[in-house]
């Protein structure tokens, strides 16, 4: 066995028996610089790109917490169009943080997973459906259930050509529980939009420079009823970034990636029945502007098969919150503050198999767990990929 394939072994072997999550991974590897580089998860963002990753298969391991999770897609051709099929992609909408009745245990329904599929068409545009349910019925006598609905639906689309992609998406996450005996009801739902643009600004064999921009908005709602009490909760989300980058080819094996938020705003906001009085409202919100936000990246042909990536971001941000208790200004406060967070990974090739993997922190500043089985294990993502062009 060669020393190429007797590593490719080991490295699918140890990723296979340890935690995982996915190229995502590339993404994440080079500081998450997801719009500053051409990649196949441009699909979700901007689903024009497809035409560019047909006959393009990839299963994406993740670890969120406790529970390990993996998705599968694969962009096949259909005459001079694509379809594009992905299974057990992230919704994220879990209705477990947003269900206040009082039958409800966590648990009881699942929408955080869903089956998506992309067609694009006229070699520029793509249309796509997302779905997922879940149901459940449990008896209280012998005529009367609870009964727990749920479902999430998602729109996209876009269009893309060598200097520009568009892309936005509708969803919309709904829930019901109902207790037939004590008549309590709860109904939940919502809606998300957003839109997402990126033009090249020029590209040239050894630079290509690009902006780009983000607008997306959350809308969540509840509605409780227990005998002649209605309770109401909503909350809402706000996201808008703007960003200039560049990409620089210093030779044939090594490329540097820089990207520069200028301005980024994302804000969250809540209303609650009040704790003693449900007739009145509790108000929370809280927003970070980040003033500005740096992306660095570099990626190197370590060897004809083996790619090695280091990414990092660091952000300056204002912080604000207010909390009002029965419309009575309960809490201000406001800070200034940064974050920082870096990433080192790698990609291996062989022939048509592409793996990308983000190592894990503690494998870096700790050391591996040889013995133990309960160690963080190697990487923190992990992504492969292949080709049959």
């Amino acid at each position: 066995m060669s020393k190429k394939v007797l590593l490719l072994v080991v490295v699918l072997l140890v990723a296979m028996i340890t935690n995982m999550l996915a190229s995502e991974s590339r993404i994440m590897a080079l500081g998450n610089a997801q719009g500053f580089v051409r990649d196949n998860t441009d699909v979700f963002k901007y689903p024009g790109s497809i035409f560019k990753y047909v006959k393009n298969a990839d299963v994406e391991l993740r670890t969120q917490g406790f529970e390990n999770n993996w998705s599968i897609g694969v962009n096949l051709p259909m005459y001079k169009n694509v379809l594009g099929v992905y299974l057990n992609r992230p919704t994220n909408i879990d209705v477990n943080w947003y269900l206040n009745h009082s039958d409800y245990s966590y648990g009881d329904l699942d929408i955080t997973k869903k089956i998506q599929f992309l067609y694009g068409f006229g070699n520029i545009f793509a249309a796509g459906f997302g779905m997922a349910m879940d149901s459940n019925v449990e008896p209280l006598t012998s005529k009367k259930n609870l009964t727990m609905t749920a479902m999430y639906m998602e729109f996209t689309g876009g269009m893309s050509t060598e200097k520009i992609d568009v892309g936005a998406f509708l969803n919309i996450p709904v829930a019901a529980v109902e207790n037939e005996v004590s008549k309590e009801k709860e109904a939940f739902g919502g809606v998300g939009i957003g839109v997402n643009g990126r033009y090249f600004v020029s590209e040239a064999p050894k630079l290509t420079t690009m902006a780009l921009a983000d607008l997306e908005l959350h809308g969540l709602g509840n509605e409780i009823k227990q005998g002649s009490t209605t309770l109401k909760y909503s909350n809402g989300d706000f996201l808008f970034d703007f960003g200039v980058g560049a990409n620089y080819k210093v030779d044939d094996k090594n490329n540097l990636i820089m990207g520069l938020y200028p301005l980024k705003i994302v804000s969250y906001s809540e209303t609650t029945p009040n704790a003693t009085d449900s007739d009145k409202e509790d108000t929370y919100s809280e927003s970070y502007i980040y003033i500005p936000e740096y992306k660095i990246a570099f990626e190197t042909q370590l060897a004809s098969w083996l790619t090695g990536r280091v990414g990092a971001c660091q952000d300056f941000y204002f912080y604000g919150e207010s909390d009002k208790v029965n419309g009575q200004d309960e809490i201000n406060a406001s800070s200034y503050g940064s974050s920082f967070n870096a990433e080192l990974g790698f990609g291996i090739q062989f022939k048509r198999f592409t793996i990308d993997g983000v190592l894990i922190d503690a494998l870096l500043f700790d050391g591996p767990d040889f013995v133990g089985g309960t160690g963080p294990g190697m990487t923190s993502k992990l992504s492969i990929g292949y080709d049959f062009n």
